[in-house]
């Protein structure tokens, strides 16, 4: 329903913005440019992972699904994102700016309000 009609016919979602969220916080808000890259990153890969299981090639496919479970338990575990790392990496070879700090932080959260 939350999907079709919007988040005002999502019952999870109603539940976290009005009545979770007004007690716990807002929290910071991040870049969201970094997990779409690294999301996107493993969406390719397993593709392409797929492909190679139903092309016949078999041990290709399972080394790359292996490779993308390995770096999505890193992530998970040590917090750690390494398709983050790559977007950082190309950002500053691009001359993209991407600050992580505390202040950057608490200024996005003043122009941008979640509603």
């Amino acid at each position: 329903m939350g999907l079709a009609f919007g988040r005002r016919y999502c019952l999870p979602c109603r539940l976290w913005f009005d009545v979770l969220q007004q007690r716990i916080g807002e929290g910071p808000i991040e870049d969201a440019r970094l997990p779409r890259f690294a999301n996107l990153l493993a969406a390719v890969f397993l593709s392409l992972a797929t492909a190679l299981l139903y092309a016949g090639f078999g041990t290709a496919g399972w080394v790359i699904t292996l490779m993308i479970t390995a770096l999505a338990t890193l992530a998970s575990v040590l917090n750690f994102c390494v398709g983050c790392e790559m977007y950082m990496l190309l950002a500053r070879v691009r001359g993209v700016a991407i600050d992580r700090s505390e202040e950057h932080t608490s200024e996005l959260q003043s122009h941008v309000r979640i509603s």
